[in-house]
This record gives structure tokens, sequence and C-alpha cells, in this order.
């Protein structure tokens, strides 16, 4: 999968800020995740490209897609 292209259609950024790709996909792969962010890193994207992929509600986290994993952002 394109991520880029996700995010350029859903957003309309053509890149990711450090650090956001690799915590997508991680979620995208199912894995339990930590992420400690500065204000203004672009945390949000963490959690809605992921949810606009897996075509849930993007500003919540969906419990089912997450299949029981956790997800912490700060």
């Amino acid at each position: 999968m394109n991520l880029e292209k996700k995010l350029y259609e859903k957003f309309g950024y053509t890149s990711f800020r450090p650090g956001q790709k690799e915590i997508i996909q991680m979620v995208l792969n199912g894995r339990d995740v930590f992420a400690m962010m500065p204000t203004g890193s672009g945390k949000s994207i963490c959690y809605q490209l992921p949810g606009c992929i897996a075509r849930t509600c993007p500003d919540c986290v969906a419990a089912h897609f997450f299949n029981g994993r956790s997800m912490y952002i700060t």
C-alpha cells in the first residue's frame, strides 16, 4: 500500500513528518504502539490515517480494527 498516496488523498499532504510513517505502518500491521511526540508534530495523523484506510471513523480509534491492540500517542 502506498501510504504517501493515501496521505495525499485524505489530507492533502505530500509527505510524512518524521516518525509518522513508521507509526502508521506499525498500527496497520497490528502492532502495539507507544508514540511520544512533541506538540505540533502531527500525532493526529497517526491514528486518523489508519482509521481512514480501515473505513472507520477517522477521528476515533476503532477497537475492532486494531483487534485488541493498544496505541498510545502522547
